[in-house]
């Protein structure tokens, strides 16, 4: 098994069908504004002071930086990441190509249900598809057509673009900040991506919630795993030589996805949202509750499992009553999200090794599924799959026999396969093969 899985199929057919709504003809420079768009350029923007001007790739790809055709042999950086994101990664495509096709009925169906006349121009768009700044603050070579591009992740650029180069400047200048990302930041417009609860709170921002009102009108709903789509990506990255990073991957991943999934549900309830809406953002939540109550299971220090265990409880019982208390959902829904941020940051810090992952890996396939539905289905098998490539890769135990099993798993949400559902009794045939082959 790879455990970088060049998968091209599923990264498409998330990126077209969850996030990448886009179409392709101007190249606008204004500012969208809107209360309701998700914008993750703007905390960037805001967390900054406005201080730094956001650039567009090509000034990350001059000779000798990011633009090299190979990549360089271990410990010197690849020098080859603008390339690999340009040509292999679906972000570089999120605005201008990913639905340029105007026969998407898909995005047709969004527009007329949203009414959005130009998604190119519109903030609920081009907020997760593009860098969506001021005039004021786009640097050299700044272009909205560019997509999810360096500076969307990374940082606006102005003030580290040079001195980044610098071996280690990066991680210096961190340490310097008390290995705090938002001072980082505030200080000169880098956002730590090595920083894995940084890492998944990006990621989440546009990865996991999708406004109800575009979920309405047929905008596909992403289901999202943090170190599964980590090792599908093409690595544009070195990752730090941490033997089960992977695995801690994994634990910050689903707390970080719980508290946003508990957010939507609080925004929802104190939105007026009505029941079958909050039932969905439970759904959704409900499967990462699932994931980190098999990890408080596992025993992995410190996780407070009794706080999101009562959380959890409440959310359910909300759950239970059809959600005709709002303000309870509300309240409870809160509750879950402190605990989950709280988790994300205890599980930053963790220090996973071959028996803790073996743990998680048993107590993730061991999980009920089917009365979670889609998303529960989806978490697990994702969730087995990666953890699983993190004990493979650190123990060297991977064995061609296993693959097969275990990749099946994964399987039907790739690709065209990801088109229509999987049915549980199907998944469960698939499971118990898998579990033969799970180590422990």
């Amino acid at each position: 098994m790879t455990h970088r899985t060049k998968r091209a199929g599923r990264v498409a057919a998330f990126l077209i069908g969850g996030v990448a709504l886009t179409w392709c003809a101007l190249r606008p420079s204004s500012f969208v504004t809107g209360a309701e768009a998700p914008n993750p350029s703007k905390d960037l923007i805001d967390a900054t002071n406005s201080k730094f001007k956001f650039e567009g790739s090509q000034t990350c790809a001059g000779a000798g930086c990011h633009s090299e055709a190979t990549p360089a042999a271990a410990p010197k950086p690849l020098a080859n990441e603008v390339t690999t994101w340009k040509r292999m990664d679906l972000h570089a495509k999120a605005f201008s190509k990913s639905l340029a096709d105007k026969k998407s009925e898909v995005l047709k169906k969004v527009m007329e249900g949203m009414k959005i006349t130009s998604p190119i121009t519109d903030p609920q768009c081009i907020g997760c598809h593009s860098v969506n700044v001021p005039k004021e603050l786009q640097g050299e070579k700044f272009s909205l057509r560019e997509g999810v591009t360096c500076n969307a992740c990374h940082g606006p650029s102005e003030q580290w673009r040079t001195p980044h180069g610098q071996a280690g400047w990066a991680e210096k200048q961190f340490e310097a900040a008390g290995r705090d990302n938002s001072k980082l930041l505030a200080a000169t417009g880098l956002y730590y991506t090595k920083d894995l609860l940084a890492r998944g709170n990006k990621c989440a921002t546009c990865h996991l919630a999708i406004d109800e009102k575009m979920v309405a009108a047929g905008h596909p709903v992403p289901a999202f795993e943090l170190t599964y789509y980590a090792q599908i990506e093409p690595p544009h990255w070195r990752e730090p030589a941490e033997k089960y990073f992977d695995t801690r991957q994994w634990l910050v991943g689903q707390a970080v996805c719980v508290r946003e999934a508990a957010h939507q549900l609080k925004s929802r309830a104190d939105g007026g949202s009505n029941a079958e809406s909050m039932k969905a953002a439970n759904s959704q939540l409900a499967a990462h509750v699932e994931m980190m109550k098999a990890a408080i299971a596992a025993n992995v220090a410190g996780l407070d499992g009794a706080a999101i265990g009562k959380a959890a409880d409440a959310v359910k019982a909300a759950a239970d009553g059809g959600f005709a208390d709002a303000k309870a959902a509300s309240a409870a829904a809160d509750e879950l999200a402190k605990a989950a941020d709280a988790a994300a940051v205890a599980m930053n810090t963790a220090k996973p090794d071959e028996a803790m992952t073996g743990a998680l890996i048993k107590a993730v396939a061991g999980i009920d599924a089917k009365p979670l539905g889609a998303f529960g289905i989806e978490q697990q098998a994702l969730s087995v799959y990666s953890l699983y490539n993190s004990w493979a890769k650190a123990t060297g135990k991977d064995t061609a026999d296993k693959v097969a099993e275990i990749k099946a798993l994964a399987d039907p949400f790739t690709g065209e396969a990801k088109k229509k559902e999987i049915a549980p009794d199907d998944f469960e045939k698939l499971l118990t093969a898998a579990k033969g082959k799970l180590p422990g």
